[in-house]
């Protein structure tokens, strides 16, 4: 519409009739209705933008779904709740906590960190989750309905050991963070961390990487890359992209993936299509396939999934995780949706388990280790961001990092229209910049920056043409802006470091 806002997404898969999703906002610009073929769902969202309540699709004579979400004053999740549409009964509910008792006193204070999470559900054993952090890193979760994990970290935050009850897994790095091995016993201080990958401990796994620093996976579970770093294969599973970066994913193996502006809208495998229709924010909302359980996503407020229920209000699947995304399977049909922790694609290994997911540019093993080295460089005023493979920088209850460029608050949206505000934003204030650096003659700034301004509006604008040579077209603008910026931000740093 006149403000950006997305009101109607078609898409045709070859051999299946138009898939259509419309959206209408408030007077605010707030999403209030989504229809697609499931019927209509009421969206109602707070002041501040954020979600308050999903109603999704009546079908007479059925309990039907509703989610409530609260948030704290500084909006943070407070509580979320799943009930039958009327509001009557309450099926599940999440209740999230963030005040701390100071130690030795009867002091409680507010915290940045999320404390305690209590799921309360007859669908999967209820329990409550106990956080505690170091430096801001996770250290413990400790369930009262099992299982506990407790991690140790090196001096840079790379995870040294986890373990779960009282199973623990301790891992080795090289100086540059690659994962040298992986194994029950835990090693000496060389094999732990070494200039180059040590052999591990007896009886560890090891690993490898090539000359970029990609890890190539064990033999049973292989990474293959091509000379652009690009991920070709994952445990003999060919991927393929549209472009030259792992972010715009159109195959894997023989799965069609169907790219929307607010993500996977749609994939194929073989004659069964299965469509996914998103919130504005990009959350996922509700799974068709062509033959099969039709489903509504339960999320939690970070986008993770938590259910899967049926159009008649009834469970079908569901889903819990480890800190750092290890996925355990509930029964029904929680196999068939990809869509899973912080509402990402989970590969599925040769055996049929879950695998690697894919966030964004790099692919990730649920071990708090990205396979591939981040793009972007670290801040040194935050010396978790320094690592070049690690998680949300040793915090995945709070930070997410789905794009697999750098780790965000992990209950923030960011949608297509902010992209594109943002990529404007950022033209207008590195002008100035070059501006302010040509005053103030410092050369190599400004050059730096201006190569910056051309190379990243170059490869922005390519991206934007060949995605519509393509036909791939409005999908692929807030990729082509995210793609132009990180191009641009490296020449800058290139250009300024070598001239």
């Amino acid at each position: 519409d006149a403000v950006d806002n997305l009101i109607s997404y078609h898409q045709i898969v070859s051999g299946q009739p138009a898939d259509v999703t419309n959206y209408a906002y408030d007077d605010a610009n707030r999403p209030n209705l989504v229809q697609n073929a499931f019927g209509f769902t009421q969206i109602a969202s707070d002041d501040d933008g954020r979600t308050k309540t999903i109603t999704f699709p009546e079908q007479a004579g059925y309990p039907g779904t509703r989610l409530d979400y609260d948030y704290t004053n500084a909006g943070q999740p407070e509580l979320m709740t799943w009930k039958t549409r009327d509001n009557a009964s309450l099926v599940a509910k999440w209740d999230y906590k963030y005040t701390k008792t100071i130690p030795g006193t009867s002091i409680v204070v507010d915290t940045p960190q999320q404390q305690s999470r209590q799921v309360t559900s007859s669908f999967v054993t209820a329990g409550t989750t106990t956080y505690s952090y170091s430096q801001q890193r996770l250290m413990s979760a400790t369930d009262t309905a099992g299982p506990d994990y407790t991690y140790t970290y090196d001096n840079v935050g790379n995870i040294l050991s986890e373990k779960i009850d009282t199973t623990t897994t301790h891992y080795g790095y090289d100086k540059a963070g690659e994962l040298c091995w992986q194994g029950g016993t835990a090693g000496t201080t060389a094999q732990k961390l070494s200039l180059t990958c040590a052999a591990g401990p007896a009886g560890s796994t090891p690993f490898t990487s090539d000359a970029a620093g990609n890890n190539l996976g064990t033999t049973g579970a292989p990474l293959t890359y091509n000379d652009d770093s690009q991920v070709t294969a994952v445990g003999g599973k060919t991927q393929t992209y549209l472009d030259q970066g792992n972010d715009l994913r159109t195959k894997s193996a023989t799965t069609l993936l169907i790219n929307g502006p607010l993500g996977i809208t749609a994939f194929k495998e073989g004659g069964q299509t299965v469509y996914i229709s998103r919130l504005p924010d990009g959350t996922p909302l509700t799974s068709r396939p062509t033959y099969g359980t039709q489903s509504y996503f339960i999320t939690e407020q970070d986008g993770s999934v938590a259910f899967l229920v049926d159009p008649f209000g009834y469970n079908v699947g569901s889903y819990t995780y480890s800190p750092y995304g290890k996925t355990t399977l509930g029964p029904g049909v929680s196999q068939y949706n990809p869509f899973r922790w912080v509402g990402q694609w989970q590969e599925t290994t040769a055996s049929g388990d879950p695998g690697l997911y894919k966030l964004g540019a790099r692919y990730y093993s649920t071990t708090g280790h990205f396979t591939q080295p981040d793009a972007m460089e670290g801040n040194l005023g935050d010396p978790r961001t320094m690592t070049a493979y690690n998680y949300a920088g040793g915090d995945p209850i709070n930070q997410a990092d789905p794009s697999g460029y750098s780790a965000v608050d992990r209950f923030k949206k960011f949608v297509k229209k902010a992209d594109g505000a943002l990529g404007k934003a950022g033209q207008v204030i590195g002008v100035a910049e070059v501006g302010y650096n040509l005053y103030k003659r410092r050369w190599k700034k400004a050059a730096a920056k201006a190569t910056g301004l051309v190379v990243g509006g170059g490869v922005g604008a390519g991206c934007s043409a060949a995605a519509s040579a393509t036909g791939v077209g409005v999908a692929a603008v807030p990729i082509c802006g995210t793609v132009g910026g990180v191009a641009g931000d490296l020449a800058s740093k290139y250009v300024e470091k070598n001239l």
